[in-house]
């Protein structure tokens, strides 16, 4: 069984930029101290580490459709 690589809070936003869900790390980091970003799977030291599918997950669920946005 192949499990996912994880990936530092750098390599995460690299990671959903390129999927079409631009995001810094910076942003991230704000997300991380209210609680609201991608899960951790694992921490390595203080280095929050991330697994791509829940990253990716958690970016899709907090996009918007162009029909929710009030013109």
């Amino acid at each position: 069984m192949e499990t996912e690589p994880l990936m530092t809070r750098e390599q995460t936003a690299e990671f959903l930029t390129a999927r079409g869900y631009p995001i810094t790390k910076g942003t991230l980091e704000q997300f991380a101290s209210r609680k609201i970003g991608p899960p951790v799977a694992k921490i390595w030291g203080r280095k929050p580490l991330y697994l791509p599918s829940a990253a990716l997950a958690w970016a899709e669920s907090r996009a918007r459709n162009p029909g929710d946005v009030a013109a």
